[in-house]
C-alpha cells in the first residue's frame, strides 16, 4: 500500500472535495434538485478521482466522467456527453493545475484502490 504523506492527503482531500462540488453544481441528473443531499454524487466524484490519470486531454476527462455516470446508472438516465462537458472541464482544468507529484500520489492511490 502507498504511503501518502499527511500533505499529499491534505492535497488529494480538498481535490476530493472540489470533485464533489463540482458534480453538485453540475447536478447532471437533478437529484440535488429533487432534494437529494448535497454529496449525493460522492461516489461518482471517488470513481472520477482513481481515474483521471488514465485520461490525457479535457475530452477524454470527459468521455471518462460521462462512462462512470452511464455506469452507475445507465445510459438513458445519464444522458448524453454533451451535457457533462462543462463540469469535465472545470475537473480536467483543476487536474492539470495539480503538481506532479500530488498526480503520482494518485496514480500509486489508483493502484492501491484496485481500479
Amino acid at each position: 500500500m502507498t504511503v501518502l504523506t499527511q500533505e499529499l492527503e491534505d492535497i488529494l482531500e480538498e481535490f476530493q472535495s472540489e470533485l464533489d462540488l463540482i458534480l453538485e453544481e453540475g447536478d447532471h441528473l437533478g437529484l440535488i434538485a429533487n432534494g437529494a443531499p448535497r454529496n449525493e454524487y460522492s461516489i461518482e466524484a471517488d470513481l472520477i478521482l482513481r481515474r483521471l490519470p488514465g485520461t490525457d486531454s479535457e475530452n477524454s476527462a470527459a468521455e471518462m466522467v460521462h462512462q462512470v455516470f452511464v455506469e452507475k446508472f445507465d445510459e438513458k438516465i445519464a444522458g448524453s456527453l454533451d451535457g457533462y462537458r462543462k463540469s469535465s472541464a472545470r475537473i480536467w482544468g483543476r487536474w492539470t493545475r495539480l503538481s506532479d507529484e500530488v498526480k503520482e500520489a494518485v496514480a500509486q492511490h489508483r493502484q492501491d484502490w484496485g481500479t
